[in-house]
């Protein structure tokens, strides 16, 4: 028999004896419990697994698995071990008495039962149920809010240490170069002044690189990155990261090998793959040693295209390969010729992909070659 009313106290009351379960039903119909009454103790079991109550009348002598039988099942499980379980039973003995409380039950009501005694009981036990239950909600969103605390002070401490330390060799070689170039120009050639103005550009990429990664890091964490889906051409983004980088594989005399078959285009958002693949060419060239070479190749496997970049350098070190996306770790290598890192692209890749529904994957050996290899749904 069910009386059930929204929003009230759920009672489930078992009891093989029919007359007890409508007694039961009659003495707290003025009260504020919805309950449901059975009379078996699996079915008991079943009911509190699917729809926990929020506290359980239990008789002790059933059919089949009895009382204690249903505490010792019920706080067995995670989801169910905390629902308070009332005995109401004829069994007065104290044996039978300690036994129940042992396994887990938090009161013991003889039969007959007082009117008042079983109302004020359950008053008591449902009360302490749901200022539990508020208590664990009121932790939780304690946890949650420290967390978040503790999120953004990492995050402020982090954009500190990037602002300090990061931004400023961008601006040291801009500066010294600037400087060279106004205090010796009339002294310099042209294939001089065209070298400085060379070196003057590829700083300021740097710079720029280094901003954006910045920026589409601190939005990441925001929440406030929108993806702009539409058709992209990999053979063209590829293409022209390639161009933006030449001053630096020139300078280190490597090789890129691109030579793609067929045209790849995919749905997916042009700013994250763009960055994506940008940061990874230039790790690439960064952690390349000179003379060498640098693979990209662009492939369709099945559902998937893959865009897989490898360069034969300096490679990674076996007790960081397992945090290279973690910022918090801010593992940042200084590059063949001397290039500075600051720590944050590899961990922004991994986001911007995952937030496309890719996936980002490596494969490395320590002086020797490094190959990371992004996966994109074809659809």
């Amino acid at each position: 028999m069910n009386n059930n009313r929204e929003d009230a106290i759920q009672l489930l009351v078992v009891d093989d004896e029919q007359s007890n379960l409508d007694l039961i039903e009659l003495l707290l119909r003025k009260e504020p419990y919805s309950i449901t009454s059975i009379n078996n103790g699996l079915i008991c079991i079943k009911i509190a697994e699917t729809n926990p109550p929020d506290l359980i009348l239990l008789d002790i002598m059933m059919p089949g698995i009895d009382g204690f039988g249903v505490i010792k099942k019920l706080k067995e499980k995670t989801h169910t071990k905390d629902i308070p379980i009332i005995i109401l039973s004829a069994l007065v003995d104290k044996e039978n008495f300690v036994k129940g409380l042992k396994l887990g039950a938090v009161d013991y009501i003889a039969k007959p039962f007082n009117t008042n005694e079983l109302i004020a009981r359950i008053r008591t036990h449902t009360n302490l149920k749901l200022v539990t239950d508020k208590n664990i909600k009121l932790i939780k969103s304690l946890e949650d809010t420290r967390g978040k605390l503790e999120k953004a002070i990492y995050l402020k401490d982090e954009l500190f240490s990037i602002i300090t330390h990061d931004l400023k060799n961008p601006f040291q070689g801009i500066l010294g170069l600037t400087e060279i170039l106004s205090n010796n120009y009339d002294s310099l050639d042209d294939v001089e002044r065209k070298d400085i103005s060379c070196q003057i550009n590829e700083s300021s990429q740097e710079y720029y690189d280094l901003l954006d990664n910045l920026f589409n890091w601190i939005n990441i964490q925001k929440g406030a990155i929108v993806i702009k889906k539409e058709e992209v051409n990999l053979n063209e983004i590829v293409e022209k990261i390639i161009q933006k980088n030449k001053t630096a594989l020139e300078n280190k005399k490597i090789n890129i090998n691109f030579n793609p078959k067929n045209i790849l285009e995919v749905l997916t958002d042009k700013n994250m793959i763009t960055t994506s693949i940008r940061n990874l060419l230039s790790n690439a060239i960064k952690f390349s040693y000179k003379n060498s070479e640098i693979n990209i190749e662009l492939y369709q496997d099945g559902n998937n295209i893959l865009i897989s970049i490898e360069d034969y350098g300096i490679g990674i070190n076996k007790n960081k390969m397992d945090h290279i996306f973690d910022i918090k770790k801010h593992i940042s290598t200084e590059g063949t010729g001397g290039e500075k890192g600051h720590g944050i692209g590899l961990s922004l890749i991994k986001e911007f992909i995952e937030i496309i529904n890719g996936k980002i994957s490596y494969k490395s050996e320590l002086s020797n070659y490094t190959k990371f290899i992004i996966s994109l749904p074809s659809k």
